[in-house]
């Protein structure tokens, strides 16, 4: 049996600005950490492993937008956000072409309704055709599943957290609406991303997105036999891209 490489939680702060002193306190009765010069923007909630090289692999970063953070993903993620998402995209070459198929995944109602277990089902895949060859399909599925599946009227009062797997890098920047997360398109004031990586199962992020990965690759083997006739369907253009995209339902695949 494999051993299971020892993982950390890590609470990552950043200060707002130069300090002199650090100033942390601890509340036991919620178990959160709070370090008051932090700037409440970039406060994460780590899960990590130590790779062989000696580099960290993150497993999870769940953004708050508070000075403190539990230890506790769960409580984090309630005390975060009202409401998750998880978006994938997995590409394969057909015919000397990249196609790419999107599957998101949502937990239906507030978070914080929820006990431990906390449900969530399939909500949308899109089928994207004519992605250019070094063009990336995250963002484009990303911004397909935001753009056709979110109402963004709903969240004026209401945070959603959006959990992808790759731009980690760009993740306070993208959070910050400092740079866009795809063309031109900042994050809406009450999105934020959420990093999980599909390498685990142990926490509800991950396996959001893993469910999402198996799901555009389940979709793919569905589409196999009539695949021409699905990328046929996807005429509808994508703003930014010179690809074009369709939706398509798991049901009807079949």
């Amino acid at each position: 049996m494999k051993k299971k490489k020892p993982r950390k939680d890590i609470i990552e702060w950043t200060s707002a600005d130069s300090v002199s002193s650090l100033t942390f306190e601890f509340d036991p009765l919620n178990e959160t950490v709070t370090f008051n010069e932090s700037d409440p923007q970039k406060t994460k909630l780590k899960k990590i492993y130590e790779r062989e090289s000696g580099k960290d692999k993150v497993l999870s970063s769940i953004s708050t937008s508070s000075k403190g953070s539990s230890f506790n993903p769960d409580s984090t993620l309630k005390e975060s956000f009202d409401h998750l998402i998880a978006i994938d995209t997995n590409t394969k070459t057909y015919k000397g072409k990249r196609v790419a198929i999107t599957t998101a995944y949502c937990v239906k109602g507030d978070l914080k309704n929820y006990g431990p277990e906390i449900p969530f089902e399939h909500l949308c895949s899109f089928l994207v055709v004519g992605l250019g060859e070094d063009e990336k399909a995250e963002p484009i599925g990303w911004f397909l599943t935001l753009k056709n599946k979110i109402n963004y009227n709903h969240f004026k009062q209401q945070k959603l957290g959006v959990i992808v797997d790759s731009e980690l890098g760009d993740h306070d920047l993208i959070n910050s609406r400092t740079k866009p997360f795809y063309y031109r398109y900042l994050l809406p004031k009450e999105f934020k991303f959420v990093y999980a990586s599909d390498a685990v199962s142990d926490l509800l992020p991950n396996q959001m997105i893993r469910l999402c990965d198996k799901g555009s690759n389940q979709l793919f083997q569905i589409l196999e036999q009539d695949l021409d006739d699905h990328l046929n369907a996807a005429t509808t253009p994508i703003h930014g891209s010179e690809a074009k995209f369709t939706e398509i339902s798991p049901k009807k695949a079949e």
